[in-house]
């Protein structure tokens, strides 16, 4: 059929009349339902994913009454990024980074509509494209109530599929409201946000409107699609390292990227009429025949029908088209972009050169029925089913604080990790691991990760190791006029100084027992008992008499006059001068016993002696953190400096970490209590961070200590956060997998291809499943060359996703970890005065030559 290019008055051609109770009303007489669905995130999904999908489709279509019309429609409309300004310098360079970046957004919508096979079954040269004539009058309401009953049944099983939620339309959203297009104005106009419904060119093989111009492609004939129809497409850009899936359709859904619309249709049609049409074409084509083809034809078409009859399958009229559009100029790349698409899903597709506007005009939102007769496909409906696009890109956390990037579209969205995600059952506690192999990107996207995590105002304490966090403090002292951004680097001029008892007033109860809960009785404890070890190591009788000895020294320090704070030399004296005489006898010349000490120690009622506690050797060890001692300025400030002002505060011991290993472990033990200390004396969420220095208090000892706070730190809002680059760290170390992986739920992993050949192992520890290990071992594939970006792993628990991080140049200096990469930098911020101006010029002089 030919078409006049003519004139027509929109209300001629419009298929919906009205809407009303959120029913779309069409001029024959049909009644609609909408939703919009939400589908699971591209590549979250294994195999068996989409096979319960396509199952919950099918079982919720033999629900419905005969002649119903299914309508799946998937919207891909361009967006601009733009960015969020005002929370900090860093912030803003990043968010102009991404200002203005196209990209693509998805929307599902789920039509349902009540009809009758006149409607369903009219001949193309009636359909809405050539102008409604009548109006049909509504269904008996009765019929209506029935027709939703079934409806509310149709969605309540579509989604019991995995990943699958849906929201009913309302009529606000379809029709818009006060000055804001509605759906079916969006879908007219192209998604033009405008409510002017004119000036829409509709020709035979395309649609025009303002600068716009749509070409459509239509699968209308069995023999168009492939010859086996599969719900799943191996995504070809991961074959070599993983198996990741995608709906079959996804060519044409994330995949092709234009502005487009992509409409299923399914009509649950009586299953005897249908049959008797195909037997009656079968027939008709072996009658009087002579053609081989119509012979083959005819044999294919009664093997059909034999089929749906021996499995008891469900047959259906179906028709699927896309419908993409550009600007002016682009008809030809947009059919092309079409066109590939469809070829890589082994469809030869017909393009819609006079029916263009019937299609147009059917995917209206309740339009479903003006498809016309000619378009329709006779086909077994999982079949038809399986061609649906089943996935979408990654949504956003509303609130969530922080922003990572789409790997699909490579445009920043937001996620959560801690307080939105407990909230939302995906974690129980807010502590973190982290392992990226030596080049993974682990020191920058920590930068990343924590600059955002400062920006939202929370509290932030590193022990780190090799200088990776000393421009980003340098950076927040100067922007907050030296309030935050304390870095405090250990060197025998100006080493580490702390007070242990601080808070020691609460470390006994009122019966006079040791508290064992509080976080200081633990530090002085694993302190204690890693300063020094009985000859046969720690047992239940050692640490009895431990915990007297400092059970009797706060009681000592309460009962003292004055405010000041004791210190670690006045515990060393209480032992020498009270706790040692109460455990030694005394002495005579000649070296021999005298007599018992008059007031023993008294432990679960008998006396301690030498040989049950060896205090002349505890006192020998703990001398070197006395007055007297080479480290006597690491315990004994009586007015430690505040370490809780500042909300950024970082500690290097990367000079520490090449001295004494017992002093290295013991001071990072000291800098793991002052942050306890914050942890329960500050309001507002607090993150520790111990970047690969928790090496040095992976020990036996201290292990108790280390469980403790990761299990105690979710009660004071606070996330405990471990990072490191060696799978061996994990392997080895007992505190690494009892006391860390186990208490955090969150586990970040970043490019594993190092860590290939060790894979199962790394899986098994941290009980990966299959897709997890999938979708681990996909990062670093698939890259888009036009932006720089590197791949990241976040699990939490059994919500997980790969996600990109891309910075900024202004980002990028800021976050270098490279001591020899960094170092112009950083001087010439000490020749302008500042690290923010250096780094200004540092990326002007970049642009200067990338347009040289």
């Amino acid at each position: 059929m030919e078409m006049m290019q003519t004139v027509k008055d929109l209300r001629e051609v419009m298929p919906v009349m009205a809407v009303k109770d959120d029913l779309l009303i069409s001029r024959r007489g049909e009644v609609t339902v909408g939703w919009e669905l939400s589908l699971p995130v591209a590549y979250t999904l294994s195999e068996k994913g989409y096979d319960d999908i396509v199952e919950a489709f099918a079982a919720a279509a033999r629900l419905l009454p005969q002649w119903s019309v299914i309508h799946r429609q998937d919207v891909f409309m361009y967006e601009s990024y733009m960015g969020e300004y005002g929370k900090g310098w860093l912030s803003d360079c990043y968010n102009a980074h991404f200002e203005g970046r196209r990209y693509l957004t998805h929307r599902q919508y789920l039509f349902l509509t009540m009809s009758v096979r006149g409607s369903v079954m009219k001949g193309n040269s009636t359909t809405a494209a050539f102008g409604i004539r009548f109006s049909a009058g509504l269904p008996p309401e009765g019929d209506i109530a029935q027709f939703l009953v079934k409806a509310d049944e149709f969605i309540s099983v579509v989604t019991s599929a995995p990943g699958l939620s849906a929201r009913r339309l309302t009529d606000g959203e379809i029709v818009g409201r006060a000055g804001c297009p509605g759906l079916l104005d969006r879908y007219l106009m192209l998604g033009e946000e405008t409510l002017l419904r004119s000036d829409v060119s509709v020709l035979p093989d395309k649609v025009g409107l303002f600068g716009s111009e749509m070409v459509g492609f239509k699968i209308s004939e069995a023999d168009e699609l492939p010859g086996e129809v599969s719900d799943v497409w191996k995504d070809e850009d991961f074959a070599s390292k993983a198996e990741l899936y995608l709906s079959s359709s996804s060519a044409l859904g994330l995949k092709l990227d234009c502005e487009h619309v992509v409409n299923q249709y399914v009509v649950m049609p009586a299953q005897g009429y249908v049959l008797q049409e195909l037997d009656r074409k079968r027939k008709k084509m072996v009658s009087g025949s002579s053609s081989a083809e119509n012979r083959v034809n005819a044999e294919q078409i009664g093997r059909f029908i034999d089929d749906i009859h021996k499995d008891g399958k469900l047959v259906c009229l179906s028709h699927m088209n896309v419908l993409a559009w550009g600007p002016k100029g682009s008809y030809l790349e947009i059919k092309g972009k079409v066109s590939s698409a469809l070829s890589q899903m082994n469809v030869v597709a017909t393009q819609a050169l006079y029916d263009l506007p019937s299609l147009y005009l059917a995917g209206c939102p309740g339009g479903a029925t003006e498809v016309g007769k000619d378009n329709w496909m006779t086909q077994e409906l999982t079949s038809m089913l399986c061609m649906g696009v089943n996935e979408t890109f990654e949504t956003e956390v509303e609130g969530g604080l922080f922003q990572v990037v789409d790997r699909l579209r490579n445009i920043p969205l937001r996620i959560d990790i801690q307080r939105l995600a407990r909230s939302r059952g995906f974690i129980d506690n807010y502590n973190v691991f982290l392992l990226g192999p030596s080049g993974s990107g682990k020191s920058f996207f920590t930068n990343y990760f924590l600059r955002q995590c400062y920006d939202a105002g929370e509290h932030i304490f590193i022990i780190d190791v090799g200088g990776s966090y000393e421009g980003l403090c340098q950076i927040i002292e100067e922007l907050s006029c030296g309030h935050d951004g304390m870095y405090l680097a250990w060197d025998e001029a100006t080493p580490f100084s702390f007070n242990p008892f601080i808070g020691y007033q609460t470390w006994v109860d009122g019966a006079g027992r040791l508290r064992q809960e509080e976080g200081g009785v633990t530090f002085m404890m694993s302190f204690l008992t890693t300063a020094w070890s009985p000859a046969g190591g720690w047992t239940s009788d050692t640490m009895a008499v431990l915990e007297r000895v400092v059970r009797d020294f706060v009681v000592y320090a309460k009962s003292q006059s004055g405010d000041s704070l004791p210190i670690f030399d006045d515990f060393y004296r209480f032992v020498a001068d009270v706790v040692a005489p109460r455990i030694v006898p005394v002495l005579d010349s000649r070296g021999e016993v005298l007599h018992l000490p008059e007031d023993p120690l008294l432990v679960a009622g008998m006396p301690v002696t030498p040989a049950d506690f060896d205090v002349a050797r505890f006192l020998r060890a703990l001398v070197s953190y006395s007055s007297e001692g080479a480290y006597s300025f690491l315990l004994n400030d009586r007015n430690p400096r505040d370490l809780f002002a500042s909300r950024f505060t970082v500690f290097e011991v990367d000079r520490l970490s090449e001295g004494d290993p017992l002093f290295y472990s013991l001071c990072v033990l000291c800098i793991m209590n002052a942050f306890d200390l914050k942890m329960r004396n500050s309001r507002g969420f607090k993150r520790m961070v111990v970047d690969e220095a928790w090496k040095a208090i992976a020990n036996e000892t201290m292990a108790p200590y280390l469980k403790g706070l990761w299990k105690t730190a979710r009660k004071y809002q606070t996330s405990a956060m471990v990072v490191t680059q060696e799978l061996d760290d994990i392997i080895s170390s007992d505190v690494i997998k009892e006391a860390i992986l186990q208490n955090s739920d969150t586990k970040v992993l970043l490019n594993q291809s190092k860590n290939a050949n060790r894979f199962d192992q790394l899986s098994s520890l941290m009980g990966l499943s299959d897709h997890q290990k999938q979708l681990i071992l996909s990062m670093g594939l698939a890259h888009n060359p036009e932006y720089f970006y590197t791949d990241c792993y976040i699990g939490m628990n059994s919500r997980y996703g790969i996600y990109s991080i891309e910075a900024s140049k202004e980002e990028a200096l800021a976050y270098e970890s490279d001591r020899v990469k960094k170092a112009p930098l950083y001087e010439r911020a000490r020749q302008v005065g500042s690290i923010r101006e250096a780094i200004e010029e540092r990326v002007l002089e970049m642009k200067r030559k990338k347009t040289a």
